[in-house]
């Protein structure tokens, strides 16, 4: 398999970017940014591509690649722009420099930028004002004068996305062909970007129906409540914020707590008797999901007790998971609601048995989130 010049990732035989860095692939020019430029700016590009592997924020992404256009290329303004839905104009995605605040909300519809984006190539222009492709509609409206501009297509599976470009090189010199496969390299890697992340968002949505679907399921069994599996991940995620869990241990707090009675989609119809089996059967039910594997040890430990005494293993105090311990306490509350007892007598049941079947410090927690929730 051909290896990426820049970043050393093997690609597919029939790939024309790399996968992992977005630089072009059987190129001869991929090795010269590397003679040509310092090692400081090869760095800097081998940082990025490790940055689109790593995160999926495309926003932030976006922002270093522009911030890194403008760096390497040492021009005074940069931005990324994206084609609308229906491909009638340009949207300002990202903008650097003394005119970011300004074009923020602005269209375009003319321009270098928009011929770029319309032709799929790339535009070095040094006098921009003798350029007839120049317009300076945007300048119009910022006060900003462009003198030269870079601007180079972002293209995703052979169809133009989008443009990144620059604006006027520092010290009144125009861009070089250096500057233009620097720029091109950053186009290509802000273009992995955005395929990332419509990947990511996709694979979320299909999660998240994945999950709905699967309360239904487990709710439909009428050993609970409809409504209890959402109404307890709601309140475990409020209780989560409250006790400092965070990112992805946070989300997995809110999946284990819609997901916690997962295991009685395992009973067989009269098999009750055997609910105590239910969270060793969930915990093996989510084990071989990647995306639900941080929610196993909650599942499988929600009905332990602070003193030993519940299932399946006995935990004591702290030994069980702090995700477990809040489910614990939300799930015999809310519990308590769908059974018809009031909250002043659901508080009372909570209170009562910390210690012995709730964490106190959880159980106070809690109750605390209660009473704000009230006022």
């Amino acid at each position: 398999m051909p290896k990426c010049h820049l970043c050393n990732y093997e690609c597919t035989d029939d790939a024309r970017y790399c996968a992992q860095c977005g630089f072009k692939l059987n190129d001869r020019d991929a090795a010269s940014i590397s003679m040509s430029s310092d090692w400081a700016n090869t760095e800097e590009l081998l940082e990025l591509s490790r940055a689109l592997s790593s995160t999926l924020d495309p926003q932030l992404l976006l922002k270093k690649i522009d911030d890194s256009a403008v760096r390497l290329t040492e021009a005074s303004a940069g931005s990324i722009m994206l084609f609308d839905e229906g491909r009638k104009s340009l949207r300002f995605r990202i903008s650097s420099g003394e005119r970011a605040i300004a074009v923020k909300s602005l269209t375009v519809t003319d321009g270098i930028a928009w011929w770029v984006a319309n032709h799929g190539e790339i535009a070095r222009v040094n006098e921009a004002s003798k350029d007839q492709r120049f317009t300076g509609a945007i300048d119009k409206i910022t006060g900003y004068k462009t003198k030269s501009i870079l601007c180079v297509p972002m293209i995703l599976e052979n169809k133009v996305i989008g443009t990144i470009e620059v604006l006027n090189k520092n010290g009144g010199a125009g861009f070089t062909d250096n500057d233009e496969r620097v720029l091109s390299v950053l186009a290509n890697q802000a273009a992995v970007a955005i395929k990332n992340s419509k990947l990511a968002t996709e694979q979320r949505n299909f999660f998240t129906h994945v999950i709905e679907i699967l309360v239904k399921a487990i709710e439909s069994t009428l050993l609970v409540p409809e409504g209890h599996c959402w109404r307890a991940a709601k309140l475990s995620l409020a209780m989560g914020h409250r006790l400092g869990v965070e990112d992805q241990e946070l989300q997995d707090l809110y999946y284990a707590a819609a997901l916690h009675d997962l295991g009685l989609l395992s009973l067989r119809r009269g098999e009750q008797f055997r609910m105590e089996s239910h969270p060793v059967l969930g915990a093996k039910m989510v084990s071989t999901i990647d995306m639900l594997h941080g929610t196993e040890s909650m599942i499988l430990h929600h009905h332990e007790h602070f003193d030993g005494s519940g299932y399946p293993d006995g935990l004591v105090g702290v030994e069980i998971p702090l995700g477990a311990r809040i489910i614990a306490v939300v799930e015999a509350y809310e519990e308590l609601i769908s059974e018809g007892e009031s909250q002043n007598s659901a508080r009372a049941y909570i209170r009562e048995n910390s210690g012995k079947l709730f964490d106190p410090m959880v159980m106070c927690e809690f109750l605390e989130l209660l009473t704000l929730d009230e006022d």
